[in-house]
């Protein structure tokens, strides 16, 4: 009856918005979005630099923004990518010229600095979680991806900082179990406020309505990066 539920549960809340409106947002909160105007503006996503980031961060600091939350995921170095406009202002074009261009195009660096002087900034982090939820310790342990030294850094942040599990085995918790992750650039998390995970669950009929507020990996209990967020805004320990 999955699918039935999905269906009934969609209808409620649009009876809902329909006969008392939609939710009430707390002006406090807002949201800047990746829509067709800015790929129509920016080009394809897939294209963009960091950069573009780096000015939403300084942009948000100049009206006075509290907290920023990114649900983007920056795991990997960026490529740094020279303009043809660039190339052309070099008044000589040798080794020395075109290292000082990409040099200038650094933008982890130019996203690393405006994130740690922004000193409001969390960055997002994936998971990847067990479809099946109901296996022992050991089936569990066989699942877990070998962590490199860098997520095994990341890890051990995240440990120190999360709630801990209380009297329950991994085998009982009712918490679904991730076997691997990805945590943001270590340049850039090592310079954000914090980083947690910020990926919605599917349903079974392709859509995502629910987003958790807790994975567990191992031992450690991986808060979504919005309760991270509220939490320390409300400074719950």
């Amino acid at each position: 009856y999955e699918r039935a539920e999905l269906v009934t549960y969609d209808w409620r809340f649009n009876i809902r918005n329909n006969l008392f409106g939609m939710p009430p947002m707390d002006p406090r909160l807002g949201t800047i979005d990746m829509d067709a105007k800015s790929i129509e503006v920016e080009g394809r996503y897939q294209d963009w630099t960091r950069d573009k980031y780096t000015d939403v961060v300084q942009i948000l600091s100049d009206y006075g923004a509290n907290t920023v939350a990114f649900d983007i995921f920056f795991i990997e170095p960026s490529t740094r990518f020279v303009a043809e406009a660039e190339v052309k202002k070099l008044r000589t074009i040798d080794s020395q010229s075109v290292m000082g261009l990409f040099a200038r195009s650094d933008y982890d660096e130019m996203f690393r600095q405006t994130i740690a002087a922004a000193g409001n900034v969390y960055l997002g982090q994936t998971i990847v979680v067990m479809e099946q939820e109901e296996l022992s310790e050991e089936e569990l342990g066989e699942k877990m991806v070998v962590l490199t030294s860098d997520k095994e850094e990341a890890l051990e942040a995240i440990r120190r900082r999360s709630p801990k599990l209380m009297g329950v085995s991994l085998e009982e918790s009712p918490l679904k179990h991730g076997f691997d992750f990805d945590p943001p650039l270590k340049v850039l998390r090592d310079a954000a406020k914090g980083y947690a995970y910020a990926q919605t669950e599917t349903d079974v009929d392709g859509a995502r309505r629910r987003y958790p507020l807790v994975y567990q990996y191992k031992d450690v209990v991986l808060p979504s990066i919005a309760l991270l967020v509220a939490c320390e805004q409300l400074q719950v320990e």
